[in-house]
């Protein structure tokens, strides 16, 4: 599998890598949608193949960045509305 430029994944590498992704899809939870899941399986999957690529992350410090800018943020309630969420 190539990553960056000609860099091939070995089958070692590529096992690391299934694993950062099962651990981060885990801590990510999934949602009901099914199309949703999907779409998001494949975001995540392609944010940890390249902060893989990286080689400057370590799988745990990989799998906290991918949850970082994965994980919808916290709906914030306006205190000037009615009080629904936006």
């Amino acid at each position: 599998m190539i990553i960056h430029d000609n860099e091939v994944l070995g089958p070692e590498h590529l096992a690391e890598l299934g694993a950062i992704f099962e651990k981060c899809w885990a801590a990510f939870g999934s949602p009901a949608n099914s199309e949703r899941l999907t779409e998001e399986r494949a975001q995540l999957a392609c944010t940890v193949l390249r902060l893989y690529g990286l080689r400057q992350l370590g799988p745990d410090q990989v799998m906290q960045t991918a949850l970082r800018l994965l994980k919808p943020s916290t709906p914030v309630v306006n205190s000037a509305s009615d009080g629904k969420r936006h």
